[in-house]
């Protein structure tokens, strides 16, 4: 991996939110430089390149920072 992770797939879900109602979002699935393997959720109206890539650094940066106790 030349970055520090690797989006590994995307998948749109419907999700059920606590009032009950439902929300469309995408599932990005990441693997990370050190192998941790997660996923960050995006509300569709929130999914473009340059959100997904603030917070995949986001997750990644915390993945990395307890990895590297």
């Amino acid at each position: 991996m030349g970055n520090k992770y690797k989006v590994t797939g995307i998948s749109r879900r419907t999700i059920m939110l606590p009032n009950g109602t439902f929300k469309d979002v995408y599932e990005v699935s990441f693997e990370t430089q050190s192998g941790v393997k997660d996923s960050i959720t995006v509300p569709t109206e929130l999914f473009s390149k340059d959100y997904v890539k603030t917070e995949l650094d986001k997750a990644v940066n915390n993945i990395e920072g307890v990895m590297s106790l």
